[in-house]
């Protein structure tokens, strides 16, 4: 009974460790490239393996584009190990895990007819921040809702968009009529999404990485959409135009933080969140602690100049 007991162990382990190394195999064409051993050396011992749930499989990664992977690398959440890397090292390891270049032929196919382009911002606002109010509260009334108890049971699914090459989809919408404004991460693209059937109405290609949920507010008559990206930059975009009215740095000084969390509109003000963290960078032995912390930052809405910032710790 016991050899039936440690064979069948045995079996069970060939079993699991099998299926692990099926799920690291690299695809055909890529058996000999040179990143390979670089993704074995640094990166195989987390991604995939069943003892590190919460690390990315290999077939995760190789949904992110090369710009989400580098910047994972060099300023995200691998920073601390992609540190370790050479250069030559990360760029190999990054052609060997990126997915191939969509382009976006696929956005010029989910683009509206002329005639549903136009986005309207006055005929109702039914979420313009991450909760639907400024007590964060997460509870929608039927009138902002535009639906009642009795609606539930008859909901059905009117369209879905899928983002290619992405990997994580974190951000939350804003919704004003027949628009909603999403933000996909790793695409680096801000989308105004028509309510009704899904289609495209404009386009925001961002020279960064997006990170934070949308935040909407109106100044001398202009709706703004602002959020912040994973290089530090807060991002004002017009909501009917889709182009960038400025771009600059939500940081606060001395300090390094991540912008998390959504921007605020006040009046003429955008008041910004800023997170700080040592837990990526403890990873790398030579690190410390505490290089930089959270801080508030507010800049002038019409030309993302900083205005004043507050420190949660002595800079």
């Amino acid at each position: 009974m016991l050899n039936t007991f440690f064979y069948s162990f045995l079996f069970f382990y060939a079993l699991i460790f099998s299926a692990f190394s099926m799920a690291q195999m690299p695809a055909a064409g890529l058996v000999d490239h040179p990143g390979r051993k670089v993704y074995e050396s640094y990166c195989a011992h987390c991604h995939g393996n069943p003892q590190s749930p919460k690390a990315h499989t290999l077939d995760v990664l190789r949904k992110m584009n090369a710009n989400a992977l580098q910047f994972a690398l060099t300023e995200g959440v691998m920073s601390a190990q992609g540190g370790q890397l050479t250069q030559q090292q990360r760029e190999s390891v990054v052609s060997y895990l990126a997915a191939e270049d969509s382009s976006d032929a696929w956005i010029a196919k989910m683009m509206c007819a002329a005639d549903r382009r136009h986005v309207e911002l006055n005929k109702g606002k039914s979420l313009t921040r991450v909760a639907v109010d400024e007590n964060n509260s997460r509870h929608m009334t039927a009138e902002a809702a535009g639906l009642t108890t009795a609606d539930m049971a008859n909901l059905e699914l009117a369209w879905v968009v899928a983002f290619p090459n992405t990997a994580v989809l974190r951000s939350a919408p804003v919704i004003i009529d027949s628009a909603i404004f999403y933000a996909a991460v790793d695409e680096q693209k801000l989308f105004a999404l028509d309510t009704d059937t899904g289609c495209v109405k404009w386009v925001y290609h961002s020279p960064t990485k997006l990170r934070s949920s949308l935040a909407y507010g109106e100044l001398d008559g202009v709706g703004l959409l602002v959020l912040g990206d994973n290089a530090g930059f807060v991002h004002a975009v017009n909501a009917i135009t889709g182009k960038a009215l400025w771009v600059k740095s939500g940081q606060a000084s001395n300090n390094y933080g991540q912008l998390t969390g959504s921007p605020v509109f006040h009046a003429d003000k955008i008041i910004v969140p800023i997170s700080g963290s040592g837990a990526n960078a403890a990873a790398n032995p030579q690190y410390e602690c505490c290089e930089n912390h959270g801080a508030v930052v507010a800049l002038n809405a019409s030309n993302g100049e900083k205005i004043w910032e507050y420190h949660t710790m002595p800079v």
